[in-house]
C-alpha cells in the first residue's frame, strides 16, 4: 500500500523506537505533523520557539540516551532550533532534527524561505543530509539514526522537501541497528594498571561518557577498589556521589583555585569520558608535561584532537572499560600513598568551601545569603531530585556547594549557552514524572525561553524554576568589569515581577524575601501540581561565589 512521505518517516521512527517529538508547526511539515496524529506510539509537544523545542529534544535525548526528535520549518525554522543543535553536538546527545524544506521544484531560485539546510548544519551537526527521492526516506531516517546513538552521540539533521513529504510511494524499512560499543583488551588494562602502579597521587577525571554509557555503578566499584579520588568534568557534577569520601570536586568555570589544586599535584590523570575540552582543563593549563596522562573515550578524535601526548590513549566505551579494569585489577604498590594523599586532598577541599562561606557571611552580612541557599536545597530537595541549569553567575555558587547525591541528576549545557534551564526541565519532568524537577536561570537566561512556562502550564508538566534576579547580564558584567573597568554598557537589564508572571501564565508564583522564605516557599513547591516560578532577588554586589562586584572593579 502506497504511503505518503510523512507518513513513512512517523513509520521509521517508530520501528526505531523514538517516542518524542518537540516543535513548532509550519507549513512545510503541515504533512508531517499531520502523520504525527495518527501514531500510538509518538507523542508531539508544541512548543512556543523552535529554540525551546530544541533544547528539550536535546534535554531528553541526554535523559534516556536515544534521540528525541526535534521538527521545524524550511529556513525560518531551521534557523531558530540551531542553538540545541549545538548544545547537542557540544555535548555529544543523541538527537534527530527534520526539517520541512522548500519545494524541491523552487530550490535554488531563493524560493519563499529557503536555505541550504544540508549546507548549513554541514559544520554544526555530526551529519546533516537532504532526501531527493521520496523512496529513499526509510533509509535515511534510519541512518540518521543509527549514526546519532552511535560512536560519540550527536545531532543528525535531515531535510526533506515539502512535496516529498505529501508524495505517495511503497516503502521498505530496516530493522534498527544494535550499537556496538569498543571494549578494553586485556593489554590495554595491562598497560593502564602498569602506570597506575608507579603512581603515588592519581586522579579520575570522569566526564559525560560515564553518563552516557551508564556507568555510574562501575566508577564507583573502581574508585573504591583502587582508593583513586574522582574530580567530575565541566558539567558533568551528577557521575559520581559528591557525598563520597573519593570526591574531591569538579572543574570548570568558578571552580575555587583550592578544588583545583587536587588537579594540579596530581602525578597521573586518568580521564574516562571527557573530550578534555578547554574549560575542563581550565584553558588546557592542564595536564603539564610532567603528569601522566590516560586518556578512555569512545571518540577517537576527542583521543587525537589534543595540545598534549597522552601516554595512553585508548579509545573505549567507559562502561566496558571500567568492568575490565576491575575484573583484573589487585591491590595498586603505592595504595597507603594514595589514600594520605586523597585524605589530604579531602581536607583541603572542605577547609576551601567552609572558609569560603565564612568569608563571604562577613562580607555581605544582612543581605540574602546565596551560600545558605544552596545548603537549603541540598537539605530540602529529595534524593531522586533531578536539577537543570542555565549558564550564569549563580551557577558558581551551584558547581562549588551543591552536593549531588547519588541519584540525583543534572542537567547542564557544557556549550554555556543561556535559557537552557527551563525547557531542559521540562523535557525532564516528562520522563519522570514522579521525581522533583528543579531549573535554575539567572533573569537573562529565563527571559530568552520564557514562553516554554506557558508550554508547560498547557501539558501540566510541574516543573519549578529558580530566577536569580539580579537585573543583569551578570557573566557579562563580571568580564566587563574585569576587561574594560568602569564601562559598563549593554548588560543592564529591567525585569517584569517573575512571581506575577507564573500566576498570569496559570501556574504558581513566589518572590523569596529571605532565607527562611525560601526555605518555606520550595518546600511548598514540591506539593504543587503546577509549574512554579521562585524568583530570587540579588544584590548585583554578590555577582559570585568568589568575589563581589566591587571587588572585581
Amino acid at each position: 500500500m502506497k504511503i505518503t512521505g510523512a507518513q513513512a518517516v512517523i513509520k521509521c521512527l517508530e520501528i526505531e523506537g523514538v517516542n518524542q517529538i518537540f516543535g513548532v508547526p509550519g507549513e512545510q511539515i503541515l504533512d508531517l505533523v499531520d502523520a504525527i496524529y495518527d501514531s500510538s506510539k509518538l507523542n508531539f509537544i508544541s512548543a512556543r520557539h523552535e529554540g525551546g523545542a530544541s533544547f528539550m529534544a536535546e534535554a531528553y535525548g541526554k535523559t534516556v540516551g536515544k534521540p528525541a526528535v526535534c521538527i521545524g520549518t524550511a529556513g525560518v525554522g531551521a534557523s531558530q532550533l540551531t542553538i540545541g543543535v549545538h548544545t547537542a553536538q557540544q555535548d555529544s546527545t543523541p538527537m534527530l532534527v527534520i526539517i520541512g524544506q522548500v519545494n524541491s521544484k523552487f530550490k535554488g531560485r531563493e524560493a519563499w524561505q529557503e536555505v541550504d539546510i544540508a549546507a548549513f548544519f554541514s559544520h554544526i551537526a555530526k551529519y546533516s543530509v537532504e532526501v531527493n527521492e521520496v523512496s529513499r526516506i526509510p533509509e535515511i531516517i534510519h541512518l540518521a539514526v543509527t549514526i546519532a546513538k552511535t560512536g560519540r552521540p550527536g545531532p543528525v539533521v535531515v531535510s526533506i522537501p515539502e512535496n516529498l513529504l505529501g508524495e505517495k510511494a511503497k516503502f521498505h524499512y530496516s530493522t534498527p541497528v544494535s550499537v556496538r560499543r569498543p571494549g578494553l583488551v586485556e593489554n590495554d588494562a595491562s598497560n593502564i594498571i602498569q602506570n597506575l602502579n608507579l603512581c603515588k597521587k592519581p586522579v579520575i577525571l570522569a566526564g559525560g561518557g560515564i553518563t552516557l554509557s551508564d556507568s555510574k555503578e562501575e566508577l564507583i566499584k573502581f574508585s573504591e577498589l583502587t582508593g583513586i579520588p574522582v574530580m567530575s568534568a565541566f558539567r558533568r557534577h551528577d557521575v559520581f556521589p559528591n557525598d563520597h569520601p573519593n570526591y574531591l570536586g569538579n572543574t570548570g568555570l568558578g571552580t575555587f583555585p583550592e578544588i583545583l589544586e587536587t588537579l594540579r599535584e596530581s602525578d597521573l590523570i586518568l580521564a574516562i569520558g571527557t573530550r578534555l575540552s578547554d574549560i575542563t582543563t581550565q584553558k588546557y593549563s592542564f595536564p603539564t608535561k610532567e603528569q601522566k596522562v590516560i586518556h578512555i573515550d569512545i571518540d577517537n578524535n576527542s583521543l587525537m584532537n589534543q595540545p598534549f601526548s597522552a601516554n595512553l590513549s585508548i579509545q573505549a566505551d567507559a562502561k566496558k572499560a571500567l568492568q575490565l579494569l576491575t575484573s583484573v585489577l589487585t591491590d595498586l604498590n603505592h595504595q597507603t600513598e594514595i589514600s594520605e594523599w586523597v585524605n589530604h586532598c579531602k581536607r583541603r577541599y572542605k577547609t576551601a568551601l567552609l572558609e569560603r562561606k565564612k568569608q563571604r557571611s562577613k562580607q555581605i552580612s544582612g543581605i540574602f545569603s546565596m551560600e545558605e541557599l544552596i545548603d537549603d536545597m541540598h537539605t530540602i530537595l529529595p534524593d531522586n531530585a533531578i536539577l537543570t541549569s542555565d549558564a550564569g553567575t549563580f551557577y558558581t555558587w551551584f558547581s562549588n556547594y551543591f552536593i549531588f547525591k547519588e541519584n540525583q541528576k543534572y542537567l547542564g549545557p557544557t556549550s554555556g549557552t543561556m535559557g537552557y534551564g527551563l525547557p531542559s526541565g521540562i523535557a525532564a519532568k516528562m520522563i519522570y514524572p514522579d521525581r522533583p524537577v528543579v531549573t535554575l536561570s539567572g533573569d537573562g537566561g529565563f527571559m530568552m525561553t520564557l514562553q516554554e512556562f506557558e508550554t508547560a502550564v498547557r501539558y501540566n508538566i510541574p516543573v519549578i524554576s529558580f530566577i536569580f534576579n539580579n537585573n543583569s547580564y551578570g557573566a557579562i558584567r563580571l568580564h566587563q568589569e574585569k576587561k574594560f573597568p568602569k564601562r559598563v554598557i549593554g548588560s543592564d537589564l529591567g525585569n517584569p515581577d517573575f512571581d506575577k508572571l507564573g500566576i498570569i501564565f496559570g501556574g504558581h508564583g513566589y518572590k523569596v524575601k529571605d532565607n527562611q522564605d525560601f526555605r518555606d516557599i520550595l518546600k511548598k513547591s514540591l506539593a504543587n501540581k503546577k509549574p512554579t516560578i521562585i524568583e530570587i532577588p540579588l544584590d548585583l554586589q554578590t555577582i559570585s561565589a568568589s568575589k563581589t562586584l566591587q571587588e572585581f572593579e
